[in-house]
């Protein structure tokens, strides 16, 4: 087919008219411009020359390319328009209205009383070049015409086949997941683990770089859309102190904490709230099945109904949620609660007599929960035990001066200055960068963060 001039995306339509069945179903324009790569067989090339090229695209008709209006250049180069797209070697306000006169043709009813230009064609040209030329220029028209048919079909099709065949490049957020679980995978003997009470801290070997992961456990997200890696790193649970923690990006330090905790052996815990129990498990990435249905088995089954049941009972719930503030649908909400009746209905009664909400799964996070989720920079917040107060010891005596009053150091480097308790400042050098530490006055701030009845015990 590629010999005799198809497209990528003529080869990719016909293939998925085959059915999901066969492996040709699922191919991807990265597949098929790896064949062109090695055989040299460019897409869209009819002709050594790129206006003979053109030409015999022209004649072949084709109604997937659009083209309305074809001009040949002159002698000197000058005078060539193709319309579908608006190619021309000028633009001129005679371009202009001959690409208008070919849109009226096949829109009879295009009669605006006004038009605006909002420079899109400036915004697409960039994206053309960033993306499907890859910032190179690109001298031969044919080719030119061939990307900007792919540009359209590509993004429709490709995101949705990619995502099936599990491959890399179907999200950015899994690619650079995975990336990072690789980097922790191959780096994990550079550094050095060591766990306090509710944190981990990651020390680079032969340095003084080292970073605190914690567990926030406020994660209400899915699993599936989270997790991409076999650790189980959710970027939404689990925070790092460095530079590299991105929105919905878990670091490398994430990574080789999980790993760690993931090859030792747990232990029972009584709080299942305590920090790194209980951890997502992997995702379970389906890809598509090119096999038939009947060989699914009856558990797998059982998931994919139960998932999609999930899914239905979220949606209902946004759009009842849609209704209750309306407050004047009551009659279509009174329909749904009918319809949820007669669906328990079809079921084995419970056998509990209290029934739990769904959102009630897990404990509310506490105060000091609350308070470790800060920004770093709160100057309320040390930067190493992720605290407002240090930890004392259980036998000081609470009118002591060292009970009453905390004392802060912070970062002498003006870009940085992270507030650091002066008992966890350790070497007295910045976790981040490495600068010295100074010290710091209480500000209003520290003392405003103070509960009532830290007050009341420093009065006493």
């Amino acid at each position: 087919m590629m010999k005799c001039g198809a497209t990528n995306m003529k080869i990719i339509e016909d293939c998925d008219k085959l059915g999901d069945d066969y492996r040709l179903s699922h191919l991807v324009p990265a597949d098929l411009s790896y064949i062109r790569k090695v055989n040299f067989i460019p897409e869209g090339r009819f002709h050594e020359e790129d206006l003979q090229s053109v030409k015999l695209r022209v004649e072949k008709g084709e109604k997937e390319d659009g083209i309305h209006h074809f001009e040949e250049p002159d002698k000197n180069g000058s005078g060539f328009r193709l319309q579908g797209f608006l190619l021309s070697s000028s633009c001129t306000t005679e371009d202009v209205t001959k690409f208008f006169e070919v849109v009226k043709q096949q829109i009879p009813e295009f009669n605006p009383q006004f038009l605006m230009s909002d420079m899109a064609d400036a915004f697409w040209k960039g994206f053309k070049k960033n993306h499907y030329l890859n910032r190179k220029t690109n001298i031969r028209v044919d080719e030119l015409i061939q990307t900007l048919l792919n540009g359209f079909e590509s993004v429709v099709k490709k995101i949705a086949k990619q995502a099936g065949r599990q491959l890399k490049s179907a999200s950015i957020r899994r690619s650079e997941n995975l990336k990072n679980c690789k980097k922790a995978m191959e780096q994990e003997s550079n550094y050095f683990l060591s766990k306090n009470s509710d944190a981990y801290e990651v020390e680079k070997r032969g340095t003084d770089e080292f970073y605190t992961v914690t567990d926030s456990r406020s994660c209400q997200c899915y699993i599936d859309d989270n997790i991409h890696c076999n650790c189980g790193a959710c970027s939404y649970r689990f925070r790092c102190t460095c530079l590299n923690q991105l929105a919905g990006i878990s670091c490398k330090h994430v990574h080789m904490v999980l790993r760690s905790i993931g090859c030792t052996e747990q232990e029972d815990h009584e709080d299942d709230f305590e920090p790194f129990v209980d951890l997502p498990q992997p995702a379970s990435f389906r890809a598509h099945n090119v096999q038939t249905s009947n060989t699914l088995q009856s558990s797998d089954t059982s998931v994919l109904l139960f998932d999609t049941f999930e899914r239905g009972v979220n949606e209902l719930v946004q759009k009842m949620l849609v209704l209750k503030k309306d407050g004047t649908q009551n009659s279509a909400m009174k329909k749904v609660l009918a319809l949820v009746d007669e669906a328990n209905k079809l079921l084995p009664a419970n056998s509990k007599n209290i029934q739990i909400r769904r959102d009630a799964s897990k404990p509310l996070t506490t105060a000091r929960e609350t308070e470790a989720m800060q920004s770093k920079k709160d100057p309320a917040i040390c930067n190493v035990c992720s605290k407002g107060d240090p930890d004392f010891p259980s036998d000081m005596d609470l009118l002591e001066q060292d009970a009453s009053t905390t004392e802060w150091l912070h970062c002498s480097n003006e870009e940085c200055q992270i507030p650091v308790h002066f008992i966890c400042s350790g070497s007295r050098k910045c976790r981040l960068c490495g600068s010295r530490l100074v010290n710091n006055s209480p500000t209003d701030d520290v003392v405003s963060d103070q509960s009532s009845d830290d007050i009341d015990l420093i009065e006493l």
